[in-house]
Parts: structure tokens; sequence; C-alpha cells
């Protein structure tokens, strides 16, 4: 890996959901950047999410879904290690327990 995307995924990390579109944009050397934190993200955001959309993040390694009842299936993200899957969501209890090495979830 070159030095400018190592400089690029620093940048990266520090955005916020919205910015990351936004430099993916209208930066050439950012589409190889992956974005993989979908739990630290404004809310206006998160509502917004199902599984329509999250079939462009298969890279996630977060994903937070709680009172999402709009995410039910979440088994093309293969890399996901921790979630938040409380209260409304509608991810399967069974799937939980098992996909997730780190998860919060009332049932």
């Amino acid at each position: 890996m070159h030095i400018h995307q190592i400089l690029l995924n620093i940048i990266f990390e520090y955005l916020e959901f919205y910015d990351k579109h936004i430099f993916k944009r209208i930066n050439k050397y950012a589409n190889k950047i992956r974005i993989i934190d979908l739990y630290n993200i404004d809310f206006r955001y998160l509502r917004d999410l199902d599984n329509k959309i999250l079939m462009n993040y298969s890279d996630a390694i977060k994903l937070n879904a709680d009172c999402n009842s709009n995410i039910t299936n979440v088994n093309h993200m293969t890399k996901l290690k921790e979630s938040g899957a409380q209260y409304s969501c509608g991810i399967d209890d069974k799937y939980k327990k098992s996909k997730f090495r780190k998860i919060r979830c009332n049932t």
C-alpha cells in the first residue's frame, strides 16, 4: 500500500458518515477505501438504513441496527464483528447470537 493510500485511510476514519460519501465522490483515490463503521453514524442516516442499502456495505465490521425494523438480513455482511440490535430491531434473535462476536441486544 502506498503512503498516500495509508494517509487517506487515516483521514477517512475521522470523517462523519455523510462526509465519507462526499470524500469518495471527489477523490479518485478514495474509491478503494471502504466504509466499515455503520455503528457510529448520525441517527438521521441510521434510520434510513435497510436491507437494500446494506448490500453496498458488505465490508462493514460494525453495525447499529437499534430501533430499525427495516434491517432484517445481514447474511452478506461476512466481516461483521460488532452490532447493536436492541429494541425493535428486525434481525432474527437466533442469528444475533450466532453471528456477532460482540453484540448488545435485548430479546
